[in-house]
């Protein structure tokens, strides 16, 4: 039995029903499954409402599988609540919450509404792990408990096949997770634990899982070709689920496709970060954007510099704003550089003083882009960056655990402190062989800012010039 592990989720990301009770919809449910086996320690609800009116209103139930409910009898006000069911009212896997009100409702300004997204379910539990494929299934796919991080190990290697075969892994267990998936270096502790092991002495691959302390999953092959046979296996075997994000309306030349996983069209090219933390947050996005997609997208390369990438396929790139090679940019919109620009950090000032000290803003922001491909205008070119100043792995983490990626749009878009905003929605206008121009003028911008400034004081001190005189006239009866 692992150790008890705690876990808790906004009911708003449980896919609840609507939040309304009235007369016309006197109870509301929210599902959610739990890991195969899992021993529940303690089961605690916050649930918070609002009247639809000042009326006195009903009470309200809450129920567990249809267990004893918990009344409640607030005040019509808008009100916050916080106890316990017993953890004998959770079941194995699927579990239904339900609420609903206590007495009639007369009116239809009589009832409640439900906060969802300020009610909260918090559990305390042992579950034993995947020992099986079915399990691990059950596992990936539970809303509490499933592994929120794994590493990967494939150390004999070498480090273009290890990328190659993780990209494959983070697409094929983001299709079956049920949150969003950090990936971690092999030496750190992970909830699961992947590896690749090439053995020429197989006939063919398997897959192995183990549970305890540390779960385990194995992917054995005698060669590269049949462990990535394997893992597109691995990831079309995926359980259906339904997308959360809609269906894009440009499916080749706009980021709202990304936003579903689509990076490219079937054998895309793929380039990562050769950096060991970039390309563990890159993995996580592709994770994350595997949780949208219908069918899986294997890419047909994987590396690390885009160049080298067959002309033919379209092609996604993961990389640093720095590490971006210029020739990769010569078709690329002009609104790219501004995206660039506006997603990088920018000092904020507490309160607009003379001498005011500023202080960076958490850097967290990246540019997004898609644009035909400067080596063949039949395929698409799709790059998602970090502005300077911003680490990649900094820049992804907003994409990957905020609801950035549901706002993608148009052709170039930039993300920063969780805001999102489109730079370009219609069509890309190449700027030739200059592609992006380095950032230069920084001398100028400073002394425009420092003229403005200048001009403002004289502006303040002529009104107060103007103030001295009138009172002096008021005085001397002038």
């Amino acid at each position: 039995m692992a150790a008890p592990r705690h876990d808790s989720a906004a009911l708003a990301d449980l896919a609840p029903t609507s939040p309304v009770l009235t007369r016309d919809a006197t109870q509301q449910e929210v599902i959610f499954t739990v890991p195969p086996a899992a021993v529940m320690a303690r089961v605690r609800l916050n649930i918070a409402a609002r009247p639809l009116s000042f009326e006195p209103q009903p009470g309200l139930e809450v129920s567990l599988n249809g267990g004893p409910a918990v009344a409640l009898d607030p005040l019509p006000q808008a009100f916050s609540a916080q106890f316990d069911f017993g953890p004998e009212d959770i079941i194995e896997g699927r579990n239904r919450l339900t609420v609903r009100l206590a007495g009639p409702a007369p009116t239809k300004q009589t009832g409640w509404e439900l906060d969802w997204d300020n009610s909260r379910l918090d559990l305390l539990f042992m579950a034993p792990g995947a020992q099986d494929r079915e399990t691990f299934e059950k596992w990936m796919a539970a809303d509490f408990g499933p592994p929120r991080s794994v590493s990967f190990a494939a150390l004999a290697l070498p480090e273009a096949a290890q990328a190659d075969l993780q990209s494959r892994f983070a697409i094929a267990l983001g299709r079956r997770s049920g949150g969003p998936l950090r990936f971690v270096g092999p030496q750190n502790a992970a909830d699961l634990a992947a590896a690749v092991v090439i053995d020429p002495r197989l006939s063919k691959a398997r897959l192995t899982h183990s549970g305890g302390e540390a779960a385990r999953l194995t992917l054995s092959a005698p060669d590269l070709a049949a462990a990535r046979a394997a893992l597109h296996d691995f990831a079309a075997d995926a359980p259906a689920r339904e997308p959360h994000i809609p269906p894009a309306r440009h499916v080749r030349n706009d980021l709202a496709a990304v936003a579903r996983g689509e990076l490219g069209r079937p054998g895309y090219s793929l380039a990562l970060p050769e950096r060991r933390d970039d390309r563990a947050a890159a993995l996580s996005l592709l994770a994350r954007l595997a949780r949208e997609q219908a069918a899986p997208m294997m890419p047909g390369w994987v590396g690390f510099d885009p160049l080298e990438a067959p002309a033919s396929a379209d092609l996604a790139v993961i990389a640093d704003g720095a590490a971006l090679p210029p020739a990769l940019l010569t078709n690329a919109p002009r609104a790219l550089e501004a995206a660039l620009r506006a997603a990088e950090p920018k000092p904020i000032y507490k309160r607009f003083r003379i001498g005011a000290q500023a202080s960076a803003a958490m850097p967290d922001g990246g540019a997004a882009a898609r644009f035909p491909s400067a080596s063949n205008s039949a395929a698409w070119t799709t790059i998602i960056t970090s502005a300077r100043g911003v680490t990649l792995h900094q820049a992804l983490s907003e994409l990957i655990e905020a609801d950035s990626l549901d706002r993608f749009s148009g052709r170039v878009m930039h993300w920063r402190n969780g805001v999102v905003q489109v730079q370009d929605r219609g069509a890309w206008r190449a700027p030739g062989a200059a592609a992006l121009k380095p950032r230069t003028g920084e001398l100028a911008r400073t002394l425009n800012f420092l003229t403005v400034l200048g001009g403002l004081i004289s502006i303040l001190l002529l009104g107060v010039s103007i103030r001295r005189r009138k009172f002096g006239r008021l005085i001397h009866g002038v």
